[in-house]
């Protein structure tokens, strides 16, 4: 849940910014700024402001894959020269055909890259809301194996983080590569 809020957000402000460039410069330094606030003082408000369950966790999540999503696809809709712009406008294309023709497949690789980090950043966001009051997840075993002075546990909730990151990198990059060879 948390990778797909923070795609929506990130690829619909990466549009936002594409379509509207005052947009982009007038929101760019707040989310600038959403990015160096630590995440161990966000993840205990976050548990305030939507209680104990999904919510948070999935909150976290999505403000981990974000960034990457939304400075990945804002770069590839910004790819195309000015050359290529000006070929289309001489044909008379509009905005939404400038965006649909040019700007959309030229930020595809850029969307799809940031997904690929954005969904490995995910699993350790959802890990790092748990950490906070969590009480269940990999987030929640680390806290109580570190409370034990069970490294083993701790060890194996961190391998199994890393592997649930790798697979959704991996799955991520078999869509890269289906949908970039079409």
């Amino acid at each position: 849940m948390g990778l797909a809020g923070g795609a929506l957000l990130g690829a619909g402000l990466a549009l936002g910014f594409a379509l509207l460039p005052p947009l982009g410069r007038a929101l760019y330094p707040w989310v600038l700024v959403s990015q160096a606030l630590p995440a161990a003082a966000l993840a205990p408000l976050l548990t305030i402001w939507f209680g104990n369950g999904l919510a948070p966790r999935a909150a976290m999540a999505g403000l981990f894959a974000f960034f990457p999503i939304l400075v990945g696809f804002a770069a590839g809709l910004r790819r195309p020269s000015a050359e290529q712009l000006a070929v289309l406008r001489a044909w008379g294309a509009t905005p939404l055909q400038e965006l649909w023709l040019l700007r959309l497949p030229a930020g595809l690789p850029g969307l799809l890259n940031g997904l690929r980090i954005g969904a490995a950043l995910a699993v350790a966001g959802a890990i790092v809301g748990e950490l906070a009051g969590a009480g269940r997840g990999l987030g929640f075993a680390i806290s109580v194996a570190v409370y034990h002075l069970q490294t083993d546990t701790v060890f194996a909730a961190v391998v199994l983080a890393a592997a649930m990151s790798l697979a959704l990198h991996g799955v991520i990059g078999l869509i890269e590569r289906k949908v970039t060879r079409m």
